[in-house]
């Protein structure tokens, strides 16, 4: 009888550990490789490691000028925070690089999107009206680790906004794989 809850008792763990790897490697394996545009951003945390941050535009949003199918009608800065956002993806002219085409609360259907979590929200300037709102968007794709001492170029590079992130999306989950420097 001991040695069964013994056994439990170490299982669940590992299963558990295990299970956090599903996703991950659902989305390397099945998931449909993308290219998103960054935005520059200068890193504020020297402290943290060799990393390189990363800023796109679908980051930040303006609730007047989106078009964001599923919002509730009455919503302020609090009852949004934490809210779940779809940004619905598509290749632009070229098909190499893909953009965002929308917006939705609802989980979409079919078609390639990135689920992300509202941080935050905040009032443009002084404006009392709730449309003003600007979203602040986390996808989990904000940060590429890299070589130690190795981020010289990659770092200024992001900094002027022509880095390239290529992508696996999977069912909302993304996974950055590779920085391409544009000349």
């Amino acid at each position: 009888m001991n040695n069964k809850f013994l056994l439990a008792a170490l299982l669940v763990p590992v299963l558990f550990l295990l299970g956090l790897t599903i996703k991950p490697l659902m989305t390397i394996q099945f998931g449909e490789t993308i290219q998103l545009q960054t935005q520059p951003v200068d890193p504020t945390d020297l402290f943290r490691g060799d990393y390189i941050d990363l800023f796109y535009d679908m980051n930040q949003l303006e609730i007047k000028e989106s078009n964001i199918t599923g919002l509730p009608s009455k919503y302020t800065e609090e009852s949004l925070r934490g809210e779940t956002i779809y940004a619905l993806l598509t290749p632009t002219v070229n098909e190499k690089i893909y953009q965002v085409s929308g917006y939705t609360m609802n989980p979409p259907k079919n078609g390639l999107y990135l689920k992300g979590t509202i941080q935050y929200a905040y009032l443009k300037g002084l404006s009392p009206s709730k449309d003003d709102l600007i979203l602040n968007i986390d996808f989990g794709i904000d940060r590429y680790f890299i070589e130690e001492n190795g981020g010289a170029d990659l770092n200024l590079a992001t900094q002027s906004g022509k880095v390239l992130v290529t992508l696996k999306v999977y069912k909302g989950f993304g996974i950055v794989t590779d920085l391409e420097i544009q000349k």
